[in-house]
């Protein structure tokens, strides 16, 4: 149980942290996320770089009768960005300001460690989708309780507005590979053998696709980033800018690309996604260089990174 720790810490640490008075939250959030990262770090540590394949995995029944099960593990993609998550945890707590709602901001960033954690463990279709949702709903509240700035509810707003959309469209990709698969599996190792035909593979690349587009941002999908990282707090804003966004990156390679591999050849052959990369590296970074503002910088600069 392992991997089931790196998210069930987090999360439940978050719930107790916010009833505790301001400066005990924060400094018991911050033994919660230690403690976290030690446990990646152990699990990066008797990783097998050798090893093809999913490591320290759990499977527990879940949803038996439509093949949903509580699937993790971890592989030499997710490995790092498990480590990531964890470390960055630590240093956005270390430096969230001791006030009279320490207690709820420390709650939210350690349920939105164990939503990212979950994200990058899941072996499981809909796992993934759980934890996808698991991960957005904290950081909403974040932004519209503990915003900064002139309009935080409308960064708030815009983001949540954004992510729904990411939301349904991942929630049909979901239903549609069940259907396609012939009620068959979740299992990410297992859907990658079982493709759907050329045309379904096609529609349901889309719709994952834009969900992950949304989420990196990927050039045009980015509006909502340079509002929400300018009303992020500073310790959110370590998170977002540095775990976020990489997990819209992730899904590309843990979902879109192995699942539907002949639009992805497609794709790149046409030069789409190339195109839209390199115009989300130029625009972020011309962007960037025109920012007074730290955050703004920031956000454009991880367009450009992302890209």
């Amino acid at each position: 149980m392992t991997l089931t720790a790196l998210w069930l810490m987090p999360l439940l640490g978050g719930a107790l942290v916010a009833f505790l008075p301001p400066r005990l939250a924060k400094w018991f959030g911050l033994l919660v996320a230690l403690v976290v990262l030690v446990i990646a770090g152990f699990v990066a540590l008797n990783f097998a770089p050798d090893y093809r394949g999913f490591q320290f995995t759990e499977k527990v029944a879940w949803i038996p009768q439509f093949s949903i099960f509580y699937r993790l593990g971890v592989d030499g993609i997710s490995l790092w960005l498990l480590l990531l998550n964890a470390f960055l945890t630590v240093i956005a707590i270390a430096a969230t300001p001791v006030t009279p709602r320490t207690g709820g901001f420390v709650g939210l960033m350690l349920a939105m460690a164990a939503g990212l954690a979950g994200v990058f463990m899941a072996t499981d279709l809909v796992l993934f989708y759980v934890f996808w949702e698991a991960m957005l709903i904290p950081a909403y509240f974040l932004l519209w309780l503990y915003g900064e700035g002139p309009r935080p509810g409308w960064a708030a707003l815009k983001f949540v507005l954004y992510t729904l959309v990411g939301s349904l469209l991942m929630l049909v990709g979901v239903i549609g590979e069940y259907v396609a698969t012939g009620h068959q599996t979740f299992d990410l190792a297992e859907l990658a053998k079982l493709a759907p035909s050329p045309s379904l593979q096609f529609a349901l690349f889309f719709v994952f696709a834009l969900a992950f587009a949304i989420k990196t941002p990927l050039f045009p999908f980015h509006s909502w980033l340079p509002d929400a990282y300018n009303a992020a707090p500073v310790p959110m804003l370590i998170t977002f800018a540095g775990v976020m966004g990489k997990a819209g990156a992730y899904g590309f390679l843990r979902i879109a690309i192995p699942l539907f591999p002949q639009p992805v050849d497609w794709w790149d052959w046409r030069w789409v996604i190339p195109v839209l990369a390199v115009a989300a590296i130029i625009w972020g970074a011309l962007m960037a260089l025109v920012q007074s503002d730290m955050k703004l910088l920031v956000s454009y600069s991880s367009v450009s990174h992302m890209g």
